[in-house]
């Protein structure tokens, strides 16, 4: 059981953490693994990681799911500001919605290895074509139910996902 409910324990583990960097005036600084952002942060660069911010759609935020951290660009944040939905710039489709208490940080700058220079996180490539259009079909319903309660864009996501998400996920060479 965690002192957050709706959050895993390792989830309050590193909102916790969030919040002593936030305390002490730091920073967290992680390495990228993955494809996910491909485009924008590809794998093995070093981000850096700010929790003092409160994020705007739009940025790049780190989350806690499972048991790490993902760095994904925030699509949306819903009206009652408690959840977020977020999408890897190198994905088509946007992330199931999440808490915002899952949220650790922004991150704001990254570089290629740990002797060269920092830089910005640059903004979102965009999603052309017809499987584009779809995908940000699809965003647009999750967003939608998001704005209701968060149970009801979780399920429209994995409806949506089960009904053809993957289809043009696997098409489109998105992982």
């Amino acid at each position: 059981m965690t002192d957050a409910p709706g959050l895993s324990a390792h989830e309050a583990r590193l909102r916790a953490l969030a919040s002593l960097l936030v305390a002490e005036d730091r920073t967290l600084t992680s390495t990228v693994r993955g494809w996910s952002m491909t485009g924008t942060l590809d794998a093995g660069v070093e981000i850096q990681i700010a929790a003092q911010r409160p994020p705007r759609v739009g940025d790049v935020v780190a989350f806690a799911a499972g048991v790490g951290l993902i760095a994904h660009r925030l699509e949306h944040i819903a009206r009652d500001g408690r959840a977020f939905i977020a999408r890897g710039d190198g994905c088509l489709l946007c992330d199931p919605p999440g808490d915002m208490r899952a949220i650790v940080g922004v991150v704001e700058r990254w570089r290629p290895s740990a002797d060269a220079p920092w830089h910005v996180v640059g903004a979102d490539p965009p999603r052309p074509g017809w499987r584009g259009a779809c995908a940000r079909g699809f965003q647009h319903l999750v967003i939608a139910a998001l704005d209701v309660h968060l149970w009801l864009a979780r399920a429209v996501h994995a409806v949506a996902w089960l009904s053809g998400g993957r289809y043009l996920a696997a098409r489109s060479g998105a992982r």
